[in-house]
């Protein structure tokens, strides 16, 4: 059975997972963290979209937030 991704209901192709298996510990890692970055980097420009009103400070706010409790 196919392994399922945490936000969709679109499994891993057999490829992708034969891909992530042959990583080292550390380039998952690095993979992990790029990943982050670019979900923080696509989180801030929907709330600058969502907020155009808010200050910087609000905005880091916001995204601290998010990305220690996951709100959405």
């Amino acid at each position: 059975m196919p392994t399922r991704t945490n936000h969709t209901d679109e499994p891993l192709h057999p490829a992708q997972i034969a891909a992530l298996r042959r990583l080292s510990p550390q380039q998952k890692l690095h993979l992990m963290a790029k990943m982050l970055t670019a979900a923080r980097q696509s989180k801030e420009v929907w709330l600058r979209k969502q907020h155009p009103d808010w200050t910087d400070a609000e905005i880091a706010a916001a995204l601290r937030q998010h990305m220690l409790h996951g709100a959405s």
